[in-house]
């Protein structure tokens, strides 16, 4: 699950470093790099978490309940990191 949730990093870095611009106009007028980075980032998490929870409460009412425990254990052990590199990426995209 540390691979998914590096994905969602890696998506959300990109899309920051694309899309994030310092205009004064259009919808995103202060999207800059670090905001794109923090929308796009807390969206794939989201999305990542709703992945997770249906395959691993499927794996559960399933025949497979240590793979799909694990699945929801890894996603939860994943937030936290993905969480303190979320940060680390943001402060440095808002300082660049």
């Amino acid at each position: 699950m540390l691979g998914a949730h590096a994905l969602t990093m890696l998506a959300g870095l990109l899309a920051g470093l694309v899309f994030g611009q310092r205009t004064g106009s259009g919808p995103m007028s202060d999207g800059g790099h670090a905001y794109v980075f923090v929308v796009v980032g807390v969206f794939a998490q989201f999305i990542l978490g709703i992945v997770a929870l249906v395959t691993g409460i499927g794996g559960i009412i399933g025949k497979d309940g240590g793979k799909g425990s694990g699945i929801l254990i890894g996603w939860v052990a994943g937030v936290p990191a993905s969480l303190i590199v979320g940060i680390v990426i943001t402060a440095t995209l808002a300082n660049a």
